[in-house]
């Protein structure tokens, strides 16, 4: 799974039941677009090891010291980057909603939207994803 669009302060992709979870760390990890980095996280020792036989057979899985230092310094104020972060969003939202050139928003934060359906599904609060046709 793909986590980088709730990144793991918000939702932890191995708690939910996904094996192995990839994550870009530039955005809301690290704050800014000077630390590309990534991480990569297996649930379970099976899902480990097969990870870490392919990062060295790939010769993947290596941060620089440097960009490790920022990542881990900018931590403490992740919290507080993505509640501003959401409510700017809501804030954009709302104010699209009235602009008639809009058609839809979709957001995992809207309740009406697929991301939602998907968020919810993705939590374990089993909400199907499509409407049944009626017979």
């Amino acid at each position: 799974m793909d986590s980088t669009w709730a990144s793991h302060a918000r939702f932890g992709p191995i708690e939910h039941g996904i094996d192995v979870a990839i994550q870009a760390t530039t955005k809301y990890e690290a704050g800014y677009g000077d630390t590309p980095s990534g991480v990569i996280v297996a649930g379970g020792e099976r899902n480990l090891a097969a990870l870490r036989r392919h990062s060295r057979i790939s010769g993947n899985g290596a941060v620089s010291p440097p960009t490790c230092m920022r990542l881990f310094y900018r931590m403490d104020t992740l919290e507080a980057r993505l509640d501003r972060h959401a409510a700017t969003a809501e804030r954009l939202m709302r104010s699209f909603e009235a602009r008639p050139f809009v058609a839809d928003i979709l957001s995992p934060a809207r309740a009406a939207s697929l991301s939602r359906a998907l968020r919810d599904l993705l939590r374990g609060r089993q909400r199907p994803l499509h409407r049944p046709r009626p017979p």
